[in-house]
């Protein structure tokens, strides 16, 4: 999908993302938010471990599927059986093994980054041939650092001097309108005296930090944190409510 997409998803015969159709265990799965204010094409994602199978239909749809003219993902979970059956891992990726980004300056140690995805599924019976459980659990904990490159006024410019600005830029005293002329006054040397400074502005404005960069822009980088807490469950009960043999004889 395009960078910051509504839906996290994939385009497939030509539609939109939002035209695939999404099904877990033969029940709808789609995101019906009209803003998709979710971020994401299917309300459920569950974790890898926890699927069984999943079947990608692009053309030539039967007629149980409908609602799309995309393709239909159609998924399954896991389910228990007669013998006790579980899974157990960890994903873990950080910065040390990662690029540097572009932007960031080559005497500084690369942003952190730390991934860890981990959990553990389990199914087995309740009785025998009968009653079957499923579950599953998954985290993942993502701690990253951006890379912004900004622009911020540097400490002349906070001190009301913007003297440093390019030449023929001005910055004009709003106290010297004429209705005359219909003009102001630039203030001399592009320098605003401090008893003109608003003290609600002139608080605001101290709170910039100093440019860590040379230049009148893109003069500060920072790296500033993106955590992210996701978590994913699962519980699934099977139940055979009448067995049933039949043997046939050709």
């Amino acid at each position: 999908p395009p960078t910051n997409a509504r839906f996290q998803s994939f385009s497939s015969s030509g539609m939109r993302a939002g035209q695939t159709n999404y099904i877990l265990d033969g029940i709808d799965n789609n995101n019906m938010q009209n803003g998709a204010q979710g971020r994401q094409a299917e309300t459920v994602k569950p974790s890898v471990d926890a699927i069984q199978e999943f079947k990608v239909v692009t053309n030539s749809f039967s007629a149980e599927y409908g609602r799309a003219a995309g393709a239909v993902i159609n998924v399954s979970l896991k389910s228990g059986t007669n013998e006790l059956h579980g899974t157990l891992f960890e994903f873990l990726r950080n910065e040390k093994l990662d690029a540097k980004n572009f932007f960031d300056s080559p005497d500084d140690s690369r942003p952190p980054f730390k991934r860890n995805q981990y959990g553990f599924s389990a199914g087995g019976p309740i009785l025998r041939n009968r009653t079957f459980f499923f579950g599953d659990y998954e985290a993942t904990r993502i701690r990253e650092s951006g890379t912004v490159n900004n622009t911020i006024p540097t400490q002349q410019q906070i001190r009301g001097d913007f003297s440093e600005l390019l030449p023929g830029t001005r910055i004009y005293d709003p106290d010297t309108y004429s209705a005359a002329t219909g003009e102001r006054q630039p203030f001399p040397g592009n320098i605003i005296p401090a008893g003109r400074f608003d003290p609600v502005g002139a608080r605001v404005a101290a709170l910039y930090p100093a440019p860590n960069k040379s230049g009148l822009t893109q003069n500060y980088l920072f790296n500033p944190p993106d955590p992210e807490n996701r978590d994913r469950r699962d519980i699934r009960i099977d139940h055979t409510f009448n067995c049933s043999i039949q043997i046939g004889i050709v």
